[in-house]
């Protein structure tokens, strides 16, 4: 993440304006990708998403603990909306936005976070079923040709070869007529298993067909 952000999202009393909700509802449901800390009246941390976490890489106590040191900017954050260069425990500068929020509305913000990222995580595995077998967990056809051809690109660039293994299980189909279907899944799934083990991270396995399996090494010097 290049340029990670915290929202840290102020609250107010019940006697503001639902203007000040409106307005902060309109921008955070934009920011699915930006982390999101809401503080109560004594600037502690109420409520933060998942991916505060993540961004800063601490656990939660920790995290308390840590932002808690940033209250003394409170004041700084409400005047300048806006503070560049807070830094995390991975050396990375986060820029902190302070967002005015009626204390009323919360319910309905931490409503629209889980939403939020609730969009996220089915995006995520949208795109792990666009790319993987959903049976094996291996590289799918797509994704193993996209691979092949940036491979054959480096490869030509750096003057290295590229391997390719092919693996078709034999005697496959009588195991499922025997057996059933439960345990040629099985059977399929632990030899992915098996080859991925033995594999570099820099290795794509991909399931071609029903018993036909094939694994990209990208770099052979």
């Amino acid at each position: 993440m290049n340029n990670p952000k915290i929202r840290q999202v102020g609250i107010f009393t019940e006697s503001e304006e639902i203007t000040h909700w409106l307005a902060c509802t309109l921008k955070l449901t934009t920011l699915s990708f930006d982390s999101i800390c809401i503080l109560n009246k004594s600037s502690d941390i109420a409520k933060n998403s998942p991916s505060l976490i993540i961004v800063t890489e601490c656990k939660f106590r920790a995290l308390y603990n840590y932002l808690n040191k940033a209250n003394t900017l409170l004041p700084v954050l409400v005047v300048t909306r806006d503070f560049n260069g807070f830094r995390v425990p991975n050396a990375n500068r986060l820029t902190i936005d302070l967002l005015p929020l009626p204390a009323a509305t919360i319910g309905l913000l931490e409503h629209s976070i889980k939403a939020v990222f609730q969009d996220f995580k089915l995006n995520q595995e949208l795109t792990k079923l666009a790319h993987y077998d959903a049976l094996t967990g291996a590289a799918n056809r797509l994704l193993f040709q996209d691979r092949c051809k940036q491979a054959l690109k480096m490869a030509k660039r750096n003057k290295r070869a590229v391997g390719l293994l092919y693996f078709d299980l034999d005697e496959f189909k009588p195991i499922n007529d025997t057996y059933g279907h439960d345990i040629g899944d099985e059977l399929l799934k632990r030899f992915v298993e098996i080859v991925s083990s033995v594999s570099c991270e820099t290795d794509t396995l991909a399931r071609l067909g029903g018993d036909e399996f094939a694994l990209l090494l990208p770099d052979l010097s």
